[in-house]
């Protein structure tokens, strides 16, 4: 019964080691996905600065007549470049805490593969243990069985007169 109980014991913990080592995969596929889509819209977005900068320095040539309208729009460019960079740097935090967080994920994995060593460790002395016992328990049954063997022997070689004597 007790056995019972421990080998429950310890498939249950180990079927809940693997299903929050299965949410934990799930979380980093996410985490990894996140961390490619703000990557890829970094990307996008260096793309179009390097495009608003190469039209600002285009239009900085244009003729005199058009340096008033072209200055209003380099004003207006500069503004859309400032939130650019500003979508740049929240995008980059938020890339920094999505790595961090990853890192902790990998020393929560680390964790839990520690443990399911120590529950396997467990677990084979477990049946060691099993064995050492079922070995003992075979031992006694032959000795009883010895025992029972040479006791038959003895009632069917002892004298009569003796069997007599019995109560």
């Amino acid at each position: 019964s007790s056995k019972r109980q421990s080998r429950l014991r310890i498939m249950n913990a180990e079927l809940a080691l693997e299903e929050e080592k299965e949410a934990h995969v799930h979380y980093q596929q996410v985490t990894n996905k996140r961390i490619q889509e703000l990557q890829e819209q970094n990307s996008r977005l260096v793309e179009e600065n390097g495009r608003l900068q190469a039209e600002l320095h285009s239009a900085g040539k244009l003729s005199d007549a058009h340096l008033l309208k072209e200055k209003e729009e380099k004003e207006n460019d500069s503004e859309v470049l400032n939130k650019l960079n500003d979508v740049i740097s929240v995008q980059t935090t938020t890339l920094n805490e999505l790595r961090e967080e990853y890192a902790e994920l990998n020393m929560h994995s680390v964790k839990q593969s520690a443990l399911i060593l120590k529950l396997k460790a467990g677990l084979q002395d477990s049946v060691h243990s099993q064995k050492v016992l079922q070995a003992r328990n075979d031992a006694l049954c032959n000795e009883l069985a010895n025992l029972e063997a040479r006791l038959a022997v003895y009632e069917l070689n002892r004298p009569v007169a003796v069997l007599s004597e019995r109560p």
